[in-house]
């Protein structure tokens, strides 16, 4: 048996190892095995350790048991996991909010647009534009309340690109304070050029961005509907695309997936094949544009589902999928609405934390330190748990927050496929320990 993966977290610290008694274990509910040419990998997904045991082992061999349980990959038979891990995280998530600051800012320079797809999340919401005044208030805000160490500035809108000298006046005036960030961004990437991408990378410190395709030149043109554009937005995204990897800017691709364009998405991926051949930095993805509500029956949803998996399926062949790595720290929030260490700035200095409610429940503003922590408890609040947690192994990862629509239910081919990440995330992991052991080898051959 061999550790490939260490627990890098403070867990045996605050829980200590598990004692061993004479009595009956089984394999965790929170263990993935994933069977490999040398043997069989063991991931604890609560711990975050490795095991691999070759094709002759079994966690239960005399010489392995003691190990497997003190690690906690063996429980006692009628010992209650999801209460467990419901108590680690409980102590995790106090522990993580003695950190004084916000790690990240979300911030919406407007919530205007200068496309109209008809799929808009912030339909029928106002639209705002965030003045130079409340620019400079969001920078002294931010350093104000920053974490210590380099923090993120996550731009989103709307469009932010289209209110873009903020972002100046903002990332200036940091900058200027001394203030270290990197900077992310969600944007339909149209009015980037080959000019401004260099001067916006540097400027904004800008690392990676996020850009959504919904189809082939005349599906995309169609559903995007820029404002007052007569020539091919898509040409002209597809171009600034290049001109983000030229200069650096990772570029993560967004395929947003329904069933009305499900078969141009597959020739998109192959025109994003043979355009993109040889570049790197990027990735590409597929999502579903809907929820479960806007399909109206689960089994239709499922069936979307299954189709965006055969997709990145096939992504995945081609290699631009992004590479798997593992989670090796356990979640204590489902994303920047529950995280203690993410606050959103909206485009009128009120304070929120989604995207999804850009014109209610905020939770305080940028012109004073005051939180409402009422409001920001709403965020909070867990759904119960479903019938299909009890035997998920992907639990220990799983947190669904009551405000959220998309995540009152759970998919099995949503599973299958964080499954398979999982199990590709291993592998991955294990290469990387075979490199590092190779490197280990020489250096003492070397010594000698």
């Amino acid at each position: 048996m061999k550790s490939v993966l260490s627990n890098l977290n403070d867990f045996f610290e605050i829980f200590g190892e598990q004692s061993f008694d004479n009595i009956d274990y089984r394999l965790s509910k929170f263990v993935i095995k994933h069977e490999i040419d040398d043997g069989n990998l063991y991931f604890n997904n609560l711990t975050k350790e490795m095991f691999l045991l070759s094709n002759a082992e079994s966690v239960f061999d005399t010489e392995n048991k003691k190990k497997m349980v003190e690690r906690y990959f063996l429980f006692p038979k009628e010992f209650d996991e999801l209460d467990f891990c419901d108590n680690v995280r409980s102590v995790y998530g106090v522990s993580r909010r003695e950190e004084k600051g916000y790690r990240c800012f979300w911030i919406l320079p407007t919530t205007d647009c200068n496309a109209r797809c008809f799929y808009c999340y912030e339909l029928g919401q106002s639209k705002r534009s965030m003045t130079m005044d409340v620019a400079k208030r969001t920078a002294d805000y931010i350093l104000r309340n920053k974490a210590e160490g380099k923090i993120q500035l996550a731009w989103f809108g709307g469009e932010p690109l289209f209110n873009s000298n903020v972002i100046n006046v903002i990332c200036e005036d940091l900058k200027k304070n001394g203030a270290t960030f990197f900077s992310s961004m969600v944007t339909n990437g149209y009015l980037f050029d080959n000019v401004n991408v260099e001067k916006y990378k540097d400027a904004w410190n800008l690392d990676s961005v996020q850009i959504t395709l919904d189809g082939t030149e005349c599906v995309y043109n169609k559903i995007k509907s820029y404002v007052g554009i007569s020539n091919s937005a898509y040409r002209k995204v597809l171009r600034n695309i290049k001109f983000l990897l030229e200069v650096g800017v990772n570029v993560h691709i967004r395929l947003n997936g329904s069933f009305h364009n499900l078969n141009d998405l597959e020739i998109l991926i192959d025109e994003l094949g043979q355009y993109l051949t040889g570049e790197k930095g990027f990735d590409i993805y597929v999502s579903p544009l809907f929820g479960e509500k806007f399909e109206r029956k689960k089994e239709r949803y499922e069936d979307l589902l299954l189709a965006i998996k055969k997709l990145n399926d096939k992504i995945e062949m081609l290699v631009f999928s992004k590479k798997e790595s593992l989670n090796k720290f356990l979640a204590s929030s489902n994303c920047m609405a529950d995280s203690n260490g993410t606050i959103m700035i909206l485009p009128d200095g009120n304070l929120g934390k989604c995207a999804s409610f850009t014109d209610s429940n905020f939770v305080g503003n940028i012109y004073n330190d005051n939180i409402d922590f009422d409001a920001l408890e709403k965020f909070k609040l867990r759904s119960q748990n479903l019938i299909q947690c009890s035997g998920c192994s992907l639990y220990p990862d799983c947190i669904r927050p009551q405000i959220c629509d998309k995540q009152q239910h759970c998919y099995k081919e949503m599973r299958e496929r964080r499954l398979e990440d999982t199990k590709q995330a291993m592998l991955n992991e294990y290469r990387s320990f075979l490199e590092r052991e190779k490197e280990n080898a020489n250096k003492e051959y070397k010594v000698s």
